[in-house]
């Protein structure tokens, strides 16, 4: 047993409870935010996140839950489920003509808009009571295939909420209608984490150059540091945008929400603990050199060599073309 991996999915807050049950529920998001990580340090990989208005009454508020999930990736790699469920009070609540109470879809299917990897997904129907308070929950076929494209949409995995043996059938019909597939969401390994060293093309500026020349390079170099060419060149190429003020515009502009992924290359870069090796190198014949590890690498995985052998070979002839490159660029 004690080799057996598991997963822990924690839900702070939930969708019934408020403070008149315990003071020390979290619901605001400083709140849930700093109990996820309390748990994501003792363990847990996922946490279901329920949001709460400012009056602790329950809401899918993708602004909310923003911040909610913004708060926590700022200091931990957990993997977020924002609820679809969204809780019995606030503005989960909707009167039918009827005059029966239902959990409003229109607000719960919201929860799909904040960015998180994960979403809830009830493929039922069901009735639910808290003291005097009836509620329905109504998430009929053709709310199923909404939830569905809505998810596809955000690239957000689901939670299946099954209550029954029952829901496996819808289940099996919603992969059928190829609306979601089952494939793979992108997160950082559970280790400690430092920077990633940043690599692709490179500009240099040579000295010993007409001013006029040099006037020109500079007009150049402040045109593609701009802002706005910044976030442009990120979104259509998907390189790095290279200021924080095109990072901050491409968050609010919902860009990482909408495309979760492309947020990963910023987290390697700024979330992690700095180390000399990721604050930038001059490598001369780095290309070369790349192609030799790659190579001793690709001899130790068709087993070749041992590992040893294979990155003790790489080095040797990495430092030789090192000795090449400063014989032939003496300063």
């Amino acid at each position: 047993m004690a080799d057996r991996k598991v997963i822990l999915t924690i839900a702070p807050t939930g969708g019934m409870a408020d403070k008149s049950v315990t003071p020390h529920l979290p619901t605001q998001p400083q709140e849930i935010a700093d109990d996820v990580v309390r748990c994501w340090e003792a363990g847990a990989s996922i946490v279901a996140v329920h949001a709460r208005r400012p009056d602790d009454q329950a809401t899918c508020d993708p602004e909310i839950y923003s911040d909610i999930n913004e708060r926590i990736r700022a200091r931990c790699d957990i993997v977020i489920n924002n609820s679809t469920g969204g809780g019995v009070s606030g503005d989960m609540i909707s009167v039918l003509p009827d005059g029966r109470k239902e959990i409003a879809f229109e607000q719960r299917i919201k929860g799909t808009l904040a960015g998180a990897e994960m979403c809830t997904f009830d493929p039922h129907m069901q009735c639910m009571h808290r003291d005097d308070l009836e509620l329905l929950m109504d998430t009929s076929w053709s709310r199923c295939l909404q939830l569905a494209q809505a998810m596809k949409d955000n690239r957000i995995k689901p939670e299946w909420e099954l209550m029954s043996l029952s829901d496996l059938e819808w289940v099996n019909e919603v992969l059928d209608s190829r609306v979601l597939t089952i494939g793979f969401a992108r997160r950082f390994a559970p280790y400690k984490r430092a920077t990633s060293i940043i690599g692709g093309a490179t500009l240099w500026v040579m000295k010993g150059k007409p001013t006029a020349e040099n006037r020109g390079t500079a007009r150049f170099l402040k045109f593609i540091s701009d802002t706005n060419q910044q976030m442009w060149w990120h979104v259509t190429t998907g390189y790095l945008a290279i200021s924080n003020s095109a990072v901050k515009n491409l968050e609010a502009g919902y860009h990482f929400k909408k495309n979760p992924d492309q947020f990963t290359a910023f987290a390697q870069l700024t979330k992690g603990q700095a180390t000399a090796n990721s604050q930038g190198l001059r490598l001369g014949n780095f290309v070369q050199i790349r192609d030799v590890i790659e190579a001793e690498l690709e001899n130790i995985f068709a087993g070749k060599k041992t590992a040893k052998q294979g990155l003790d070979d790489a080095v040797a002839k990495s430092n030789e073309m090192l000795k090449e490159f400063a014989a032939a660029n003496k300063q």
